[in-house]
């Protein structure tokens, strides 16, 4: 939560700090962000009375609209595909360690990050939500006080 918060409030110093500290622990950090991510989808879809699979692709193309055409953002937006579909082989055909390694850790942990703030800010807007109920699924999703 700390890493979510840091980048909702803007505090490059503070997420700057939080990466320093990651050492190794990037793939429990990506899960948790797939996960709640993927789950801020899957809340928006209900609330539209649509489907996670119809909701998906127009918010994956926006996001690509928003990040260029840079190797962390698409390792970032096929971790979201490949975890919402379930499908293991999809995941190990894609060789994530390798590719997240390559286009480095904390550029696609920044990618999923800012693709987590976008959904949030929209649904919150959208939905007539605020952000503060939001974190608080969020908190509460990753059983963690803040």
């Amino acid at each position: 939560m700390k890493l979510i918060n840091a980048w909702l409030e803007n505090d490059l110093a503070q997420l700057n700090s939080l990466l320093d500290q990651l050492g190794s622990n990037y793939g429990i950090v990506f899960r948790n962000l797939i996960v709640v991510l993927g789950g801020t989808i899957r809340a928006l879809a209900d609330h539209a009375n649509q489907t996670f699979d119809d909701v998906l692709p127009g918010l994956l193309a926006q996001f690509a609209n928003r990040t260029d055409s840079m190797d962390s953002a698409d390792i970032a937006r096929q971790a979201l595909t490949a975890w919402s579909t379930g499908d293991d082989e999809l995941i190990e055909s894609l060789d994530f360690n390798a590719q997240i390694e390559c286009s480095g850790s904390d550029l696609v942990l920044l990618h999923l990050l800012g693709m987590l703030g976008d959904v949030s800010r929209s649904w919150a807007k959208q939905g007539g939500f605020s952000m503060e109920v939001i974190r608080d699924g969020w908190c509460e999703a990753l059983g963690t006080p803040d």
